[in-house]
């Protein structure tokens, strides 16, 4: 609960609220100290302070996540570090910071704490699609490349979030779809650096890393050492293998579709579809992950957004 709106207030409900020493002083209790945490304005870091500063003010504990954190489950990661289950939560993703996921089958970030406060000065990135696999035409063509997976997977209500200037929530990129021919190179993967190969190294076929532009088609033959990687954990664009002439897409942008027969194309950028195989056999590109899904929530962007929001 918070304390009251209006009418006379005590230090003892001060203390009540946000915990501390007794005797109680008032200077125990500046914002960012040990008790009193970003949400409640009001009262100040420093200098002057006063009961009236204390109005409506609930307490509350912050969350900063300051290393890159795969598959951040924001309840488990809380309380973890102390949070007691029922206070009001912030969580801060420092600048510099990745928060990404490991699997398209998960978001990057999922917010399971209802009237949380998520505030984004770094990235919060979605896992790229795997390329699709390339295989003959009699075999049924090449294979789709796989769609991106989501950044932030909101499942509690009242969520707030803020996304600063400079910051970015990303959905992963769509996998390039496969050529179709025999043992040549998977179709590029998408954001996050994936890279194609052939069918008996289908393990090279998935996106990997957290970030940045599509990866192209690799070689022919499984020659990985023609494989183009995607930028990682940042928005470049990832480059095409000599048999790979669909590039990776920008972020936000579509991976390149192949132009030329029996090649791969490239896998999305951040939030973006990857590239469809030449002709008739060719793989169909992987839908882009989305930025932010599931429960409505309240979104402030001063940043930048890759992939749907709804």
């Amino acid at each position: 609960m918070s304390i009251q709106a209006s009418g006379p207030i005590k230090l003892q409900d001060i203390e009540d609220e946000f915990g501390g020493s007794v005797p109680t002083s008032l200077t125990e209790y500046y914002r960012n100290g040990s008790y009193v945490t970003p949400n409640n304005t009001s009262v100040p870091t420093s200098g002057s302070i006063s009961l009236s500063n204390f109005y409506g003010t609930v307490k509350s504990f912050t969350l900063t996540i300051s290393s890159h954190t795969a598959n951040l489950n924001v309840s488990s990661a809380a309380t973890s570090a102390g949070w007691d289950g029922s206070s009001l939560l912030n969580v801060v993703v420092n600048s510099g910071i990745y928060v990404y996921a490991t699997s398209t089958a998960t978001a990057a970030m999922i917010i399971n704490v209802a009237g949380a406060t998520i505030t984004n000065n770094g990235k919060i990135t979605g896992k790229g699609g795997s390329g699709g696999i390339n295989r003959h035409h009699d075999s049924g063509g090449g294979g789709a490349g796989g769609s991106g997976g989501p950044a932030i997977n909101v499942t509690a209500s009242g969520v707030t979030l803020i996304n600063s200037s400079g910051s970015f929530i990303a959905g992963g990129g769509g996998g390039g779809g496969g050529r179709n021919n025999d043992n040549t190179s998977g179709g590029g993967g998408g954001a996050g650096g994936g890279r194609g190969d052939d069918n008996s190294n289908p393990a090279f076929n998935s996106g990997s890393g957290t970030a940045g532009g599509g990866g192209g088609g690799s070689d022919y033959d499984g020659d990985t050492q023609l494989a183009k990687n995607g930028g990682w954990g940042l928005p470049g664009v990832g480059s095409s293998g000599t048999r790979g002439t669909g590039n990776g897409g920008s972020a936000g942008n579509s991976g390149g579709s192949s132009n030329t027969p029996n090649v791969s194309a490239g896998g999305g950028g951040w939030g973006a579809n990857g590239g469809s195989g030449s002709g008739i056999y060719g793989g169909a590109g992987g839908a882009g992950g989305a930025a932010i899904t599931g429960t409505s929530r309240t979104l402030t962007n001063s940043g930048t957004i890759y992939g749907s929001t709804s």
